[in-house]
């Protein structure tokens, strides 16, 4: 079947569905075995799709980690995806200074059930370097003004195939950047001193499989979600503000 086919059998399913079920809202479908990756607004199809049939896409090793290779158009659709889930708070991205650890394992567990493998990327601090700064920390409202770096930080990442076939890296960081990104680009958002060409200030990242909740142990989660504490925190943080709130903290008032 051509994708010109498939992208019609999408089409057919998805307005069937949507005169068998009467939707107050937004309608999530993602069934098996077609696993359709679709949101319904009434009786309209909004944005990309993921392919129909998603054992049908391809998985490769990248140092020793596999994951789901995809085209920019599937990349795009996953990352439309993580990005409503954000936006309804599923995956709680108001405060980031904190939880990089739990929303990469949320968007492994989204993409997951949408048969998309991802990995995860883990980037630390050069020799040279004490903490990661990301570029756009000082310009974003969800940076408090004490943020003051990180010892390390993760996101998700699957391998893009582009025009000629080739296969890379793609870092999707959920909360912070809006569009994939290629791993060098990723380190000098994440180095000032790299970003000016110092090579000797290169962050250096580490690939783990979707399980790993930190890159420098063994504890993993397969399956399961560990966002709740973040959630409580970051609700926690709109009833008492930011800087309440890490008064709390650090007088040991909050467990």
């Amino acid at each position: 079947m051509s994708r010109f086919q498939r992208y019609n059998v999408v089409i057919l399913s998805v307005f069937f569905l949507s005169f068998s079920h009467k939707a107050n809202g937004d309608l999530e479908i993602y069934r098996e075995p077609l696993k359709l990756f679709n949101q319904i607004q009434g009786q309209k199809l909004r944005g990309p799709t993921l392919d129909i049939c998603t054992q049908n896409i391809s998985q490769a090793k990248h140092e020793g980690v596999e994951v789901s290779v995809l085209d920019d158009l599937e990349i795009q659709a996953l990352l439309d995806y993580l990005d409503r889930k954000v936006k309804e708070g599923s995956i709680p991205s108001k405060y980031l200074e904190d939880g990089c650890y739990a929303r990469a394992h949320e968007a492994s567990l989204y993409a997951g059930e949408l048969g998309v493998n991802v990995g995860k990327a883990f980037i630390i601090p050069s020799e040279n370097e004490r903490l990661l700064y990301p570029h756009n920390y000082s310009e974003s409202v969800d940076f408090h003004s004490s943020f003051t770096g990180w010892h390390y930080h993760s996101a998700i990442f699957v391998l893009r195939r582009d025009q000629k076939g080739e296969v890379s890296p793609a870092i999707i960081d959920i909360g912070l950047y809006d569009r994939p990104m290629p791993v060098e680009e990723w380190q000098k958002a994440m180095s000032s001193q790299f970003r000016q060409g110092r090579q000797d200030f290169r962050p250096q990242v580490i690939f783990r499989d979707k399980e790993y909740i930190f890159h420098d142990s063994d504890y993993k989660k397969p399956g399961e979600s560990i966002i709740a504490r973040l959630r409580e925190t970051q609700g926690l943080i709109d009833d008492i503000g930011y800087d309440e709130y890490l008064f709390r903290l650090e007088r040991g008032w909050i467990p």
